[in-house]
């Protein structure tokens, strides 16, 4: 089970360098933003209408949904970053709330790295969804192993 997950982490690292190195040799986000518009032109054309009403709808939702928690997550982001250095700033005498502080600085910049790491995939159009695609399977795999 833990050889399972060290694979599953290990994969999910180098896609998420990959990725990156693929938007940066594809060009800007913007291109992939008329390629995506361009499938769902493709859609529209080549398949019935009540086929590709809910198959469109779901991707703009879905879509829609990323933009949106992408900027929530930047101005987390920023937020975190102000509170961490408004934390460094003040010196503050060794008292009882020493051991709060203590407590929170390292929380506060791991929720940094979590934010910042979720903002990457959040921005990242390919990153979202290769790591969507992945949590479907692995939840569809899930419930066929307790069906069956």
């Amino acid at each position: 089970m833990s050889k399972k997950i060290i694979i599953y982490t290990l994969l999910f690292f180098i896609l998420l360098g990959s990725g990156r190195v693929v938007f940066a040799q594809a060009g800007t986000e913007a291109e992939a933003g008329s390629q995506i518009t361009n499938i769902s032109n493709i859609i529209k054309e080549k398949t019935p209408e009540f086929i590709s009403k809910p198959i469109i709808w779901l991707a703009n939702k879905i879509e829609t949904f990323r933009q949106g928690y992408s900027e929530t997550l930047k101005t987390k982001k920023e937020s975190l970053k102000k509170e961490i250095t408004a934390v460094n700033e003040t010196n503050q005498k060794p008292s009882i709330t020493e051991t709060k502080s203590r407590i929170e600085k390292p929380i506060r910049y791991i929720l940094l790295f979590l934010v910042s790491l979720l903002l990457d995939i959040f921005s990242s159009q390919l990153l979202f969804y290769v790591c969507l695609t992945i949590l479907v399977f692995l939840m569809l795999r899930f419930v066929w192993l307790r069906i069956f």
